[in-house]
Protein backbone atom coordinates (compact mmCIF):
# COMPACT_ATOMS: atom_id res chain seq x y z
CA UNK A 1 0.00 0.00 0.00
CA UNK A 2 0.96 3.23 -0.88
CA UNK A 3 1.96 6.06 1.70
CA UNK A 4 2.02 9.22 -0.26
CA UNK A 5 -1.34 10.26 -2.89
CA UNK A 6 -0.27 10.33 -6.38
CA UNK A 7 -1.89 12.59 -8.47
CA UNK A 8 -4.97 10.86 -9.50
CA UNK A 9 -5.55 9.97 -5.80
CA UNK A 10 -5.40 13.64 -5.29
CA UNK A 11 -7.61 14.70 -7.64
CA UNK A 12 -9.89 11.81 -6.33
CA UNK A 13 -9.34 13.37 -2.73
CA UNK A 14 -10.57 17.02 -4.07
CA UNK A 15 -13.89 15.02 -5.66
CA UNK A 16 -14.85 13.52 -2.79
CA UNK A 17 -14.59 16.55 -0.98
CA UNK A 18 -16.54 18.30 -3.59
CA UNK A 19 -19.22 15.75 -3.09
CA UNK A 20 -19.14 15.52 0.60
CA UNK A 21 -19.56 19.68 0.39
CA UNK A 22 -22.89 19.55 -1.66
CA UNK A 23 -24.30 16.75 0.42
CA UNK A 24 -23.41 13.26 -1.15
CA UNK A 25 -22.39 11.17 1.82
CA UNK A 26 -22.52 7.63 -0.06
CA UNK A 27 -20.49 9.35 -3.10
CA UNK A 28 -17.78 11.20 -0.63
CA UNK A 29 -17.68 7.82 1.12
CA UNK A 30 -17.60 5.68 -1.88
CA UNK A 31 -14.47 7.86 -3.83
CA UNK A 32 -12.90 8.09 -0.27
CA UNK A 33 -13.37 4.24 0.54
CA UNK A 34 -11.22 3.96 -2.92
CA UNK A 35 -8.49 5.91 -1.81
CA UNK A 36 -8.21 4.03 1.95
CA UNK A 37 -7.43 0.67 -0.42
CA UNK A 38 -4.03 2.67 -2.05
CA UNK A 39 -3.16 5.14 0.29
CA UNK A 40 -3.10 4.21 4.19
CA UNK A 41 -3.43 8.11 5.06
CA UNK A 42 -4.88 9.63 8.69
CA UNK A 43 -6.54 12.02 6.76
CA UNK A 44 -8.12 10.12 4.63
CA UNK A 45 -9.20 7.45 7.36
CA UNK A 46 -10.64 10.34 9.85
CA UNK A 47 -12.91 11.74 6.77
CA UNK A 48 -14.14 7.97 6.24
CA UNK A 49 -14.97 7.72 10.14
CA UNK A 50 -16.48 11.34 10.08
CA UNK A 51 -19.24 10.39 7.14
CA UNK A 52 -19.56 6.84 8.60
CA UNK A 53 -21.02 8.47 11.76
CA UNK A 54 -23.46 10.84 9.88
CA UNK A 55 -24.30 8.05 8.59
CA UNK A 56 -25.04 6.04 11.78
CA UNK A 57 -22.92 3.59 10.55
CA UNK A 58 -20.91 3.46 14.20
CA UNK A 59 -19.14 -0.02 13.64
CA UNK A 60 -17.29 1.13 10.37
CA UNK A 61 -16.78 4.60 12.53
CA UNK A 62 -15.27 3.02 14.76
CA UNK A 63 -12.99 0.51 12.59
CA UNK A 64 -11.94 3.68 10.76
CA UNK A 65 -11.22 5.36 13.68
CA UNK A 66 -8.95 2.43 14.59
CA UNK A 67 -6.92 2.59 11.25
CA UNK A 68 -6.30 6.26 11.68
CA UNK A 69 -4.91 5.97 14.96
CA UNK A 70 -2.49 3.29 13.85
CA UNK A 71 -0.94 5.17 10.91
CA UNK A 72 2.20 7.24 12.08
CA UNK A 73 3.15 10.03 11.68
CA UNK A 74 -0.38 12.26 11.77
CA UNK A 75 -1.10 15.95 12.66
CA UNK A 76 -1.85 16.60 16.03
CA UNK A 77 -5.71 18.16 14.32
CA UNK A 78 -6.20 14.64 13.29
CA UNK A 79 -5.53 13.54 16.54
CA UNK A 80 -7.98 15.63 18.39
CA UNK A 81 -10.56 14.99 15.79
CA UNK A 82 -10.17 11.64 16.41
CA UNK A 83 -10.22 12.08 20.08
CA UNK A 84 -13.58 13.59 19.85
CA UNK A 85 -15.10 11.54 17.64
CA UNK A 86 -14.18 8.22 19.75
CA UNK A 87 -16.21 10.19 22.60
CA UNK A 88 -19.17 11.02 20.77
CA UNK A 89 -19.09 7.33 19.28
CA UNK A 90 -19.46 5.98 22.75
CA UNK A 91 -15.90 5.04 23.93
CA UNK A 92 -14.73 7.36 25.99
CA UNK A 93 -11.92 5.34 27.12
CA UNK A 94 -10.60 4.96 23.50
CA UNK A 95 -10.73 8.83 23.36
CA UNK A 96 -8.70 8.91 27.03
CA UNK A 97 -5.61 6.80 25.85
CA UNK A 98 -5.44 8.17 22.70
CA UNK A 99 -5.43 12.09 24.23
CA UNK A 100 -2.93 10.62 26.19
CA UNK A 101 -0.42 9.68 23.96
CA UNK A 102 -0.92 12.68 21.47
CA UNK A 103 -0.20 15.12 24.43
CA UNK A 104 3.09 13.17 25.27
CA UNK A 105 3.89 13.22 22.27
CA UNK A 106 3.10 16.94 21.55
CA UNK A 107 4.03 18.84 25.19
CA UNK A 108 3.00 21.95 24.23
CA UNK A 109 -0.41 21.51 22.52
CA UNK A 110 -2.47 23.24 24.20
CA UNK A 111 -5.71 22.02 22.21
CA UNK A 112 -4.54 18.82 23.17
CA UNK A 113 -4.09 19.43 26.60
CA UNK A 114 -7.46 21.07 26.82
CA UNK A 115 -9.22 18.34 25.20
CA UNK A 116 -7.24 15.95 27.68
CA UNK A 117 -7.97 17.94 30.73
CA UNK A 118 -11.91 17.56 29.65
CA UNK A 119 -11.59 13.62 29.29
CA UNK A 120 -10.12 13.33 32.68
CA UNK A 121 -13.03 15.23 34.43
CA UNK A 122 -15.25 13.28 32.17
CA UNK A 123 -13.43 10.33 33.85
CA UNK A 124 -13.78 11.63 37.22
CA UNK A 125 -9.67 12.15 37.80
CA UNK A 126 -10.10 15.83 39.11
CA UNK A 127 -6.13 16.11 40.15
CA UNK A 128 -5.32 14.95 36.75
CA UNK A 129 -7.71 17.32 35.05
CA UNK A 130 -6.31 20.56 37.24
CA UNK A 131 -2.91 19.54 36.21
CA UNK A 132 -3.98 19.63 32.11
CA UNK A 133 -5.99 22.52 32.47
CA UNK A 134 -3.42 24.52 34.46
CA UNK A 135 -0.53 23.46 31.70
CA UNK A 136 -2.59 24.88 28.83
CA UNK A 137 -3.33 27.75 30.78
CA UNK A 138 0.48 27.92 31.06
CA UNK A 139 0.97 27.70 27.25
CA UNK A 140 -1.97 30.25 26.89
CA UNK A 141 -2.67 32.28 29.44
CA UNK A 142 -6.02 33.69 29.21
CA UNK A 143 -7.37 31.11 27.72
CA UNK A 144 -11.16 31.24 28.54
CA UNK A 145 -11.91 27.75 28.17
CA UNK A 146 -8.86 26.21 30.23
CA UNK A 147 -10.21 28.92 32.54
CA UNK A 148 -13.53 27.79 32.82
CA UNK A 149 -12.55 23.87 33.12
CA UNK A 150 -10.58 24.94 36.16
CA UNK A 151 -12.58 26.68 37.83
CA UNK A 152 -15.39 24.09 37.18
CA UNK A 153 -13.42 21.21 38.48
CA UNK A 154 -11.55 22.90 41.11
CA UNK A 155 -12.76 22.32 44.38
CA UNK A 156 -10.94 22.79 47.92
CA UNK A 157 -7.90 23.72 45.44
CA UNK A 158 -9.70 26.82 44.04
CA UNK A 159 -7.50 29.55 44.85
CA UNK A 160 -8.49 33.25 44.49
CA UNK A 161 -5.84 35.08 42.39
CA UNK A 162 -8.15 32.50 39.67
CA UNK A 163 -11.22 33.93 40.51
CA UNK A 164 -9.59 37.23 40.05
CA UNK A 165 -7.98 35.81 36.26
CA UNK A 166 -11.56 35.26 35.51
CA UNK A 167 -12.73 37.95 36.77
CA UNK A 168 -10.19 40.18 34.79
CA UNK A 169 -10.63 38.31 31.41
CA UNK A 170 -14.41 39.16 31.50
CA UNK A 171 -13.93 42.95 32.33
CA UNK A 172 -10.86 43.46 29.66
CA UNK A 173 -13.39 42.93 26.80
CA UNK A 174 -11.11 41.06 24.59
CA UNK A 175 -13.56 38.03 24.25
CA UNK A 176 -16.66 37.06 22.41
CA UNK A 177 -19.92 36.71 23.62
CA UNK A 178 -19.59 32.60 23.49
CA UNK A 179 -16.27 32.86 25.55
CA UNK A 180 -18.03 35.21 27.74
CA UNK A 181 -20.48 33.51 28.47
CA UNK A 182 -18.70 30.25 28.86
CA UNK A 183 -16.52 31.72 31.57
CA UNK A 184 -19.33 33.27 33.30
CA UNK A 185 -20.94 29.88 34.06
CA UNK A 186 -17.93 28.56 35.67
CA UNK A 187 -17.36 31.97 37.63
CA UNK A 188 -20.47 31.77 38.84
CA UNK A 189 -20.08 27.99 40.43
CA UNK A 190 -16.66 29.03 42.27
CA UNK A 191 -18.66 31.74 43.61
CA UNK A 192 -21.40 30.18 44.81
CA UNK A 193 -18.86 27.40 46.22
CA UNK A 194 -17.19 30.30 48.18
CA UNK A 195 -20.46 31.51 49.86
CA UNK A 196 -20.90 34.25 47.16
CA UNK A 197 -24.45 34.07 46.00
CA UNK A 198 -24.83 37.36 44.97
CA UNK A 199 -21.85 37.16 42.87
CA UNK A 200 -22.67 34.31 41.87
CA UNK A 201 -26.34 34.55 40.38
CA UNK A 202 -25.06 37.61 38.98
CA UNK A 203 -22.39 35.15 36.85
CA UNK A 204 -25.52 33.24 35.33
CA UNK A 205 -27.18 35.86 34.84
CA UNK A 206 -24.77 37.90 32.69
CA UNK A 207 -23.87 34.61 30.79
CA UNK A 208 -27.29 33.69 30.09
CA UNK A 209 -28.11 37.11 28.53
CA UNK A 210 -24.98 36.61 26.44
CA UNK A 211 -26.05 32.69 25.12
CA UNK A 212 -29.88 34.36 25.05
CA UNK A 213 -28.62 37.06 22.65
CA UNK A 214 -26.66 34.12 20.06
CA UNK A 215 -29.01 31.50 20.30
CA UNK A 216 -32.54 33.16 20.76
CA UNK A 217 -35.16 32.31 23.52
CA UNK A 218 -37.76 29.48 23.97
CA UNK A 219 -40.07 29.23 21.27
CA UNK A 220 -43.09 28.96 23.81
CA UNK A 221 -45.72 28.22 21.01
CA UNK A 222 -43.59 25.47 19.48
CA UNK A 223 -43.08 23.99 22.37
CA UNK A 224 -46.59 23.72 23.55
CA UNK A 225 -47.80 22.44 20.10
CA UNK A 226 -44.92 19.87 20.61
CA UNK A 227 -46.63 18.59 24.10
CA UNK A 228 -50.23 18.55 22.70
CA UNK A 229 -49.31 17.02 19.71
CA UNK A 230 -47.89 14.10 21.96
CA UNK A 231 -50.08 14.01 23.76
CA UNK A 232 -53.16 13.98 21.01
CA UNK A 233 -50.99 11.82 19.06
CA UNK A 234 -50.64 9.15 21.82
CA UNK A 235 -53.62 8.87 23.47
CA UNK A 236 -54.40 6.40 26.14
CA UNK A 237 -57.04 4.41 23.84
CA UNK A 238 -53.93 4.09 21.00
CA UNK A 239 -51.22 3.14 23.27
CA UNK A 240 -53.44 0.18 24.59
CA UNK A 241 -52.50 -1.75 20.88
CA UNK A 242 -48.79 -1.40 20.76
CA UNK A 243 -47.36 -3.37 17.22
CA UNK A 244 -45.89 -6.95 17.92
CA UNK A 245 -42.23 -6.30 17.47
CA UNK A 246 -38.86 -8.89 17.94
CA UNK A 247 -37.19 -8.01 20.68
CA UNK A 248 -33.88 -9.13 22.37
CA UNK A 249 -33.89 -10.67 26.19
CA UNK A 250 -33.09 -7.26 27.20
CA UNK A 251 -35.20 -4.91 29.21
CA UNK A 252 -34.62 -1.40 28.64
CA UNK A 253 -35.16 1.45 31.52
CA UNK A 254 -35.48 5.10 30.41
CA UNK A 255 -34.91 7.40 33.05
CA UNK A 256 -36.39 10.65 32.09
CA UNK A 257 -37.31 14.44 33.83
CA UNK A 258 -35.84 17.90 33.95
CA UNK A 259 -32.42 18.19 33.42
CA UNK A 260 -30.53 18.21 36.64
CA UNK A 261 -33.42 16.43 38.49
CA UNK A 262 -31.14 13.64 39.67
CA UNK A 263 -31.24 11.29 36.28
CA UNK A 264 -27.70 10.77 36.78
CA UNK A 265 -28.03 9.95 40.02
CA UNK A 266 -30.55 7.09 39.88
CA UNK A 267 -28.80 5.93 36.54
CA UNK A 268 -25.18 5.54 38.36
CA UNK A 269 -27.41 3.70 41.02
CA UNK A 270 -29.57 1.37 39.54
CA UNK A 271 -26.66 0.79 36.36
CA UNK A 272 -24.12 -0.06 39.79
CA UNK A 273 -26.54 -3.47 40.37
CA UNK A 274 -25.04 -6.69 38.73
CA UNK A 275 -27.61 -7.10 36.21
CA UNK A 276 -27.62 -3.88 34.54
CA UNK A 277 -25.75 -1.62 33.07
CA UNK A 278 -25.72 2.03 31.69
CA UNK A 279 -25.37 3.87 28.85
CA UNK A 280 -25.27 7.24 29.71
CA UNK A 281 -27.66 10.19 27.61
CA UNK A 282 -28.25 7.86 24.15
CA UNK A 283 -28.91 10.28 21.05
CA UNK A 284 -30.82 7.54 19.51
CA UNK A 285 -34.39 7.80 20.83
CA UNK A 286 -34.26 11.53 19.83
CA UNK A 287 -32.83 10.32 16.55
CA UNK A 288 -35.54 7.17 15.83
CA UNK A 289 -38.60 9.92 16.57
CA UNK A 290 -37.16 12.16 13.83
CA UNK A 291 -36.25 9.22 11.59
CA UNK A 292 -40.40 8.35 11.93
CA UNK A 293 -41.22 11.67 11.51
CA UNK A 294 -39.74 12.35 8.54
CA UNK A 295 -41.82 8.99 7.02
CA UNK A 296 -44.75 10.24 7.31
CA UNK A 297 -44.99 14.19 8.50
CA UNK A 298 -49.05 13.87 8.25
CA UNK A 299 -50.83 11.73 11.10
CA UNK A 300 -53.65 9.92 10.02
CA UNK A 301 -57.09 10.42 11.33
CA UNK A 302 -58.31 8.02 14.29
CA UNK A 303 -55.41 5.50 14.09
CA UNK A 304 -56.25 2.36 16.26
CA UNK A 305 -52.82 2.30 17.13
CA UNK A 306 -49.12 3.29 16.00
CA UNK A 307 -49.21 0.31 13.31
CA UNK A 308 -51.66 2.36 11.42
CA UNK A 309 -49.72 5.20 11.34
CA UNK A 310 -46.03 3.52 10.22
CA UNK A 311 -45.08 0.18 8.53
CA UNK A 312 -44.10 -2.65 10.93
CA UNK A 313 -41.40 -3.05 9.33
CA UNK A 314 -40.05 0.17 9.50
CA UNK A 315 -40.94 0.38 13.48
CA UNK A 316 -38.55 -3.31 13.62
CA UNK A 317 -36.00 -1.65 12.43
CA UNK A 318 -36.08 1.61 15.08
CA UNK A 319 -36.24 -1.29 17.88
CA UNK A 320 -32.90 -3.11 16.01
CA UNK A 321 -31.47 0.45 16.06
CA UNK A 322 -31.85 1.10 19.36
CA UNK A 323 -29.85 -2.39 20.53
CA UNK A 324 -27.04 -1.76 18.05
CA UNK A 325 -26.58 0.89 19.48
CA UNK A 326 -26.51 -0.62 22.79
CA UNK A 327 -24.33 -3.47 21.94
CA UNK A 328 -21.90 -1.45 19.78
CA UNK A 329 -21.27 0.75 23.18
CA UNK A 330 -20.63 -2.13 25.63
CA UNK A 331 -19.21 -5.58 25.04
CA UNK A 332 -21.25 -7.09 27.87
CA UNK A 333 -24.76 -8.48 27.87
CA UNK A 334 -26.80 -6.98 30.88
CA UNK A 335 -30.43 -7.98 30.99
CA UNK A 336 -31.17 -4.34 32.27
CA UNK A 337 -30.22 -1.37 29.66
CA UNK A 338 -30.19 2.39 30.96
CA UNK A 339 -30.75 4.90 28.82
CA UNK A 340 -30.86 8.29 30.95
CA UNK A 341 -31.29 10.86 27.97
CA UNK A 342 -33.50 13.37 30.46
CA UNK A 343 -36.07 14.99 27.34
CA UNK A 344 -36.49 11.50 26.42
CA UNK A 345 -40.12 12.51 28.55
CA UNK A 346 -41.16 13.67 24.87
CA UNK A 347 -41.09 10.63 23.33
CA UNK A 348 -42.63 8.08 26.31
CA UNK A 349 -45.71 7.06 24.00
CA UNK A 350 -43.39 6.37 21.63
CA UNK A 351 -41.29 4.15 23.94
CA UNK A 352 -44.02 2.28 24.72
CA UNK A 353 -45.35 1.16 21.64
CA UNK A 354 -41.50 0.04 20.19
CA UNK A 355 -40.75 -1.26 23.84
CA UNK A 356 -43.74 -2.59 25.71
CA UNK A 357 -41.47 -4.81 28.15
CA UNK A 358 -39.56 -1.25 28.89
CA UNK A 359 -40.02 0.99 31.94
CA UNK A 360 -39.96 4.70 32.29
CA UNK A 361 -38.55 6.51 35.30
CA UNK A 362 -39.46 9.93 35.91
CA UNK A 363 -37.15 11.81 38.44
CA UNK A 364 -39.31 14.38 40.04
CA UNK A 365 -37.52 16.96 41.79
CA UNK A 366 -38.47 20.26 43.66
CA UNK A 367 -39.00 22.80 40.69
CA UNK A 368 -37.14 25.92 42.08
CA UNK A 369 -34.15 23.93 42.56
CA UNK A 370 -34.85 22.35 38.82
CA UNK A 371 -34.79 25.60 37.68
CA UNK A 372 -32.28 27.07 39.31
CA UNK A 373 -29.74 24.31 38.41
CA UNK A 374 -30.34 24.62 34.78
CA UNK A 375 -30.34 28.43 35.12
CA UNK A 376 -26.52 27.95 36.63
CA UNK A 377 -25.37 25.11 33.91
CA UNK A 378 -23.75 25.79 30.36
CA UNK A 379 -26.25 23.88 28.57
CA UNK A 380 -26.06 23.52 24.91
CA UNK A 381 -27.41 26.20 22.71
CA UNK A 382 -30.18 24.17 21.38
CA UNK A 383 -31.58 23.91 25.04
CA UNK A 384 -32.95 27.33 24.43
CA UNK A 385 -35.42 26.81 27.55
CA UNK A 386 -32.29 27.28 29.74
CA UNK A 387 -30.98 30.98 29.73
CA UNK A 388 -34.56 32.26 31.37
CA UNK A 389 -36.28 31.76 34.70
CA UNK A 390 -39.64 32.81 32.80
CA UNK A 391 -38.73 30.40 30.03
CA UNK A 392 -38.01 27.64 32.49
CA UNK A 393 -41.23 27.92 34.07
CA UNK A 394 -43.43 27.21 30.61
CA UNK A 395 -40.86 25.09 30.00
CA UNK A 396 -41.24 22.79 33.37
CA UNK A 397 -45.25 23.14 33.14
CA UNK A 398 -45.52 21.84 29.79
CA UNK A 399 -42.76 18.86 31.31
CA UNK A 400 -45.67 18.64 33.98
CA UNK A 401 -48.36 18.35 31.65
CA UNK A 402 -47.10 15.54 29.51
CA UNK A 403 -45.78 13.58 32.65
CA UNK A 404 -49.49 13.29 33.81
CA UNK A 405 -50.85 12.27 30.67
CA UNK A 406 -47.97 9.40 30.77
CA UNK A 407 -48.77 8.32 34.01
CA UNK A 408 -52.63 7.87 33.52
CA UNK A 409 -52.17 6.59 29.81
CA UNK A 410 -49.57 3.84 30.81
CA UNK A 411 -49.69 2.95 34.45
CA UNK A 412 -47.72 -0.49 34.15
CA UNK A 413 -44.83 1.60 32.59
CA UNK A 414 -44.23 4.66 33.53
CA UNK A 415 -43.15 5.06 37.44
CA UNK A 416 -41.85 8.48 39.93
CA UNK A 417 -38.95 8.55 42.01
CA UNK A 418 -38.68 11.87 44.05
CA UNK A 419 -34.78 13.31 44.25
CA UNK A 420 -35.41 14.20 47.90
CA UNK A 421 -36.92 10.92 49.19
CA UNK A 422 -34.12 8.92 46.84
CA UNK A 423 -31.53 11.15 48.63
CA UNK A 424 -32.76 10.58 51.87
CA UNK A 425 -34.20 7.29 52.16
CA UNK A 426 -32.03 5.36 49.27
CA UNK A 427 -32.74 1.82 50.10
CA UNK A 428 -36.51 2.58 50.72
CA UNK A 429 -36.94 4.31 47.58
CA UNK A 430 -34.68 1.70 45.46
CA UNK A 431 -36.26 -1.72 46.61
CA UNK A 432 -39.98 -0.99 46.03
CA UNK A 433 -38.31 0.65 42.05
CA UNK A 434 -36.14 -2.60 41.51
CA UNK A 435 -39.09 -4.72 42.62
CA UNK A 436 -41.30 -3.14 39.91
CA UNK A 437 -38.24 -3.08 37.12
CA UNK A 438 -38.04 -7.06 37.89
CA UNK A 439 -34.64 -6.44 39.33
CA UNK A 440 -33.51 -8.19 42.66
CA UNK A 441 -31.93 -6.69 45.38
CA UNK A 442 -28.38 -5.52 45.46
CA UNK A 443 -26.43 -3.80 47.97
CA UNK A 444 -24.13 -2.37 44.78
CA UNK A 445 -26.21 0.39 44.04
CA UNK A 446 -25.83 2.12 47.23
CA UNK A 447 -22.28 1.84 46.68
CA UNK A 448 -22.32 3.51 43.68
CA UNK A 449 -20.09 5.62 44.14
CA UNK A 450 -17.35 3.92 44.21
CA UNK A 451 -17.61 2.85 40.52
CA UNK A 452 -15.16 3.77 37.93
CA UNK A 453 -16.39 4.97 34.28
CA UNK A 454 -17.29 8.51 32.49
CA UNK A 455 -19.95 10.79 33.29
CA UNK A 456 -20.36 13.47 30.63
CA UNK A 457 -23.23 15.42 32.13
CA UNK A 458 -22.64 18.48 34.73
CA UNK A 459 -23.38 16.18 37.65
CA UNK A 460 -20.18 14.37 36.59
CA UNK A 461 -18.79 15.12 40.45
CA UNK A 462 -21.54 14.58 42.46
CA UNK A 463 -22.46 11.04 41.28
CA UNK A 464 -18.86 10.37 42.45
CA UNK A 465 -19.64 11.19 46.05
CA UNK A 466 -21.54 9.04 48.52
CA UNK A 467 -25.03 10.71 49.03
CA UNK A 468 -25.43 13.89 50.10
CA UNK A 469 -28.41 16.45 50.51
CA UNK A 470 -26.30 20.07 49.92
CA UNK A 471 -28.49 20.15 46.80
CA UNK A 472 -31.78 19.88 48.01
CA UNK A 473 -32.96 23.59 49.23
CA UNK A 474 -30.35 25.35 47.33
CA UNK A 475 -32.64 27.69 45.77
CA UNK A 476 -33.06 29.59 49.75
CA UNK A 477 -29.56 31.16 48.81
CA UNK A 478 -30.76 33.00 46.17
CA UNK A 479 -33.85 33.64 47.06
CA UNK A 480 -34.01 37.33 46.43
CA UNK A 481 -33.03 36.62 42.95
CA UNK A 482 -35.54 34.06 41.71
CA UNK A 483 -38.74 35.90 41.46
CA UNK A 484 -40.14 33.81 38.98
CA UNK A 485 -39.55 30.78 40.60
CA UNK A 486 -41.27 31.81 43.69
CA UNK A 487 -44.47 33.30 42.16
CA UNK A 488 -44.79 29.84 40.02
CA UNK A 489 -43.84 27.36 42.59
CA UNK A 490 -44.38 28.97 46.11
CA UNK A 491 -42.05 30.72 48.58
CA UNK A 492 -42.58 27.89 51.54
CA UNK A 493 -40.30 25.03 52.23
CA UNK A 494 -42.22 22.67 49.61
CA UNK A 495 -43.90 23.89 46.30
CA UNK A 496 -47.07 25.64 46.63
CA UNK A 497 -48.38 22.78 43.96
CA UNK A 498 -49.50 24.85 41.25
CA UNK A 499 -46.52 24.13 38.98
Amino acid sequence: MQTKPRQDDIRRAQEAEARLKRGDLEGAHELFRALARRVDDAGIWLRLAEIDASLGQADRALHALGRAAAVQPRPWQASARMAELFFELGRPDRSLALLERESARHPGNERLLLLLAQAREDAGQRAEAIEAYRSALRIRPGWPAAMGGLLRVARDELREDWLEDARRMLAAGQLDADERAVLGYALGRALERRGDYDGAFDAWRRANELRRRLSGGLDRRGAQLHAERQIERYAAELLANPPELEQPDRVPLFIVGMPRSGTTLLERMLGAHPQAAGYGELPVIGQIARALEQSRPDWPDHPEGIKDVYPVELLQSMVDRFFEEIRRRGSDEPRFVIDKAPLNFFQAGLISQLFPQARIIVCERDPRDVCLSIFSENFAADQAFSTDLDDLVFFYRQYRDLVEHWKRALPNQVRSVSYETLVDSPEATLRPLLEWIGMPWDDACLDFHTRAGDVATPSRWQVRQPIYRSSIGRWRNFRQHITPLLEAFGDETQPSGND
